[in-house]
């Protein structure tokens, strides 16, 4: 009896610990929490991206309804500005800083200084940081220019003073009070903002709490298997130089001080928001927290204006800023180095409503990169129309930023050239960034300079080309994910367009999705979640079991994810949410949506004042259970920038004159020979005809009617079109710069409501 009993605990046991060996736990329960990517990804996959932009409170105490409207504003009147209001064309922008200045002053909860009709040059550096809760507003972009001048920037804030030290432990992921030792320079206060910094893994150093970052000279590169941050190694990028990265200290986040405990002797325990994304900081990497008293750009708008930037121009930077935000602008031109700079110790700003032309209309002979982030945390980068320049490059030390509901059009006639591009050429340590709702050629987590981990891409729509344009050779792709970008989420994504990309997925050109380009890291395909993705190659949407990361091994354990419900696109019951950074918002058909931006004005009686017609698409735009689009397969319809950039009118003032010499048409093409074309790369887009025959066949300057450039040579350009006009003459204007105001974007209120405001986000910055 006794070894009966024995026998069967023995083999009780033997199986319960084979049970343990062999199975693998659940990577988590989905369906768990409020957020709504809840039933689709791990929290390890993903944080609470509604957080990004503007915060419900702001430091004077205004607040916000959302986080892409601004605080209401009074007026700064004639005798609080110390200058005439509205402020005259021509007034020199030092005076209009001075004018700021006094309008802060003279308005603890906010003002706006309003500038009148005309020019206004920028001709010597400035500062914001000084002017916190202003708006600097101009009376509408086709009223009001600021023209740079010279190698000038206008920046929204910049290094102040500093303090920091190392962390006393390792802290965990959603960790919002630490313990700080070590403490120099500076002193925390509650309202300070403040960052994490550590070295890149393998990497530890020393804190340097007056330059603001670590110093990071002992160790190596070691791939952890896991989270690895990595840059200025020919190990973990594709350059081969091993330049980048930032001298082995890429990762930060950013947040606000909320509470300090001085507990003597250089020690501070200091609460902060938001909480902690990575899991990966620890003291063996020389974990420090760091902070700035000072010359923070808080609460600054700059508004409603066109910015017109030269060669020697070295843009605007939206940094060192935070709750600051440019809204309603209209950028022409080449800048220096980059038309805007998101970062450098900034976060919860909003770049919102702007349209950029990303070269010179006079010259057209280059393009720009039109916006870069680096170095910030939790910004919203939404409903913006780029052309004519690289829209987005990211260059490292991101974490949180939001980039929505953009349109990205024209951009190089060399190659398919990405338009959500994370190159991290200055640093790596990307983590978390969310693309959702944009219309983009290509969105690439590039692997150029350094490494990546946990992006995610939702509803966007790529198509591969730069359609109606035609390439002589395949340079395309869809959604890019390069090695060392690891633990990335790829769902409810529409891949259709031209016909670049053929192949579903590989590593070169021509592949829907492009992963790990450089063969150098198995990891990245392994650990990439796709999931109700539609793409042209298999004319499908896909929800596979095999390419959701449910079992992986070692330190990446962590990241796996559990089996999502199969959605209603694959023949389940389970509904695709309608936003990952809008929480209660829910499909809108026929619109309703209560967002402000969502309606647009498609004709005008008198632009930009009257508007005579408008268009609601529905709500998403894009997405594998989104039906009769009039894009990729019906599954996708225009996004307000879209659909505005489709519908503005032309700014005819821009358009250069071209002298059309000849003409030949064939197979429904038609080729005109041009005199004095560009020798540059951007003979692309939309243009107008005047006199001659093709004037009268569907591109006439009288009408206003457009066609689009579908391939162009040093001497030619080519058009679609049905019939034979005969022989043409006359004149080609180009390129087709938009007339653009933010009143082309209506709210959609029929539904009400709209996603609620962040939280947690009230903070004082001194």
């Amino acid at each position: 009896m006794k070894r009966n009993l024995f026998a069967a605990l023995f083999i009780l046991f033997f199986v319960s610990t084979l049970g343990t060996i062999g199975a693998h736990a659940q990577a988590c329960t989905l369906g768990s929490g409020s957020a709504p990517w809840a039933n689709l990804l791990c929290p390890s996959r993903a944080i609470d991206w509604k957080n990004a932009g503007l915060p419900a409170s702001f430091p004077d105490g205004e607040t916000t309804p959302n986080p892409w409207t601004p605080p209401t504003r009074s007026a700064c009147t004639s005798a609080q500005a110390g200058i005439t209001v509205p402020v005259a064309a021509g007034t020199s922008f030092s005076s209009i800083l001075t004018a700021m200045n006094n309008c802060s002053s003279a308005n603890a909860g906010g003002s706006y200084l309003q500038l009148g009709s005309g020019t206004f040059t920028i001709s010597a550096s400035a500062n914001f940081g000084s002017t916190p809760n202003v708006t600097l507003r101009g009376s509408g972009p086709m009223s009001t220019t600021l023209t740079f001048s010279g190698s000038t920037t206008l920046q929204f804030g910049q290094g102040g003073s500093k303090g920091g030290g190392a962390l006393k432990s390792s802290p965990s992921s959603g960790t919002a009070s630490v313990t700080v030792t070590g403490v120099s320079g500076t002193a925390p206060v509650v309202g300070y903002l403040a960052w994490f910094n550590q070295c890149d893994s393998g990497f530890s150093g020393s804190t340097q709490p007056t330059q603001g970052y670590n110093s990071c000279g002992t160790g190596s590169v070691t791939d952890n298997g896991a989270v690895f941050v990595c840059g200025g190694s020919t190990s973990c990028n594709s350059n081969g130089s091993g330049s980048g990265g930032g001298g082995q200290t890429s990762q930060f986040q950013n947040v606000l001080i909320t509470s300090v405990t001085n507990n003597g002797g250089g020690s501070y325990t200091i609460g902060f928001s938001p909480g902690l994304y990575l899991s990966n900081w620890s003291t063996s990497n020389t974990a420090a927290m760091y902070w700035q008293n000072g010359s923070v750009g808080t609460g600054v708008g700059l508004e409603d204006m066109t910015i017109v930037e030269t060669g020697g121009a070295q843009g605007i930077q939206l940094g060192t800023a935070y709750a600051s935000w440019i809204k309603g602008i209209r950028f022409i031109g080449l800048a220096n180095n980059y038309d805007l700079t998101i970062g450098q110790y900034g976060k919860n700003n909003l770049f919102f409503n702007n349209y950029l032309f990303g070269a010179t209309p006079s010259s057209m002979t280059a393009n720009s990169i039109q916006l870069t982030m680096i170095n910030d945390s939790d910004d919203l980068v939404l409903n913006n129309i780029a052309e004519e320049g690289l829209f987005m490059e990211g260059h490292g030390s991101e974490s949180g930023d939001v980039l929505a509901y953009n349109y990205s059009k024209n951009v190089s006639t060399n190659y398919v050239q990405s338009t959500g591009y994370q190159h991290d050429n200055s640093n790596s340590g990307v983590a978390f960034i969310l693309n959702e709702g944009n219309q983009f050629n290509v969105i690439i987590d590039d692997n150029t300079w350094g490494t990546g981990d946990l992006n995610t891409f939702f509803r966007n729509w790529s198509s591969c080309s730069e359609e109606p344009y035609s390439y002589d050779s395949v340079t395309g792709n869809g959604i890019a994910i390069d090695a060392f970008h690891r633990f990335d989420n790829a769902v409810a994504n529409v891949l259709s367009g031209g016909n670049q990309c053929t192949a579903y997925s590989g590593t070169g050109s021509g592949d829907w999705f492009r992963v790990n380009k450089q063969g150098t890291d198995t990891l990245t395909a392994t650990s990439l979640m796709r999931w109700a993705n539609y793409d042209g190659a298999n004319a499908a949407v896909r929800c596979q079991s095999s390419e959701v990361p449910t079992s992986l091994s070692g330190n990446a354990a962590p990241y796996e994810n559990s089996l999502p419900s199969t959605p209603e696109v694959c023949g389940g019951s389970e509904t695709l949410p309608a936003s990952f950074f809008m929480d209660s918002i829910t499909a809108h058909p026929s619109g309703g949506t209560g967002l402000s931006w969502w309606k647009v004005c498609t004709a005008w009686t008198t632009f930009p004042t009257s508007c005579s017609a408008s268009t609601t698409e529905p709500f998403p735009p894009t997405g594998p259970d989104v039906t009769g689009g009039n894009y990729a397969s019906g599954y996708a319809y225009d996004n307000p920038a879209h659909l505005a950039w489709r519908t503005l009118p032309i700014d005819t003032t821009l358009q250069n004159s071209y002298t059309i010499t000849g003409s030949s048409w064939a197979g429904g093409t038609e080729t005109l020979t041009v005199s004095n074309l560009p020798s540059g790369t951007q003979v692309m887009g939309p243009l107008q005809i005047s006199g001659g025959n093709c004037a009268t066949s569907g591109a006439g300057t009288s009408t206003g009617t457009e066609v689009q450039i579908t391939g162009a040579t040093s001497t030619t350009i080519s058009y679609t079109l049905a019939s034979n006009p005969g022989t043409c003459t006359g004149t080609m204007r180009w390129p087709d710069v938009r007339q653009f105001d933010e009143r082309v974007y209506e709210s959609d209120t029929s539904g009400g409501g709209g996603p609620p405001p962040p939280t947690g986000l009230t903070a004082t910055v001194h």
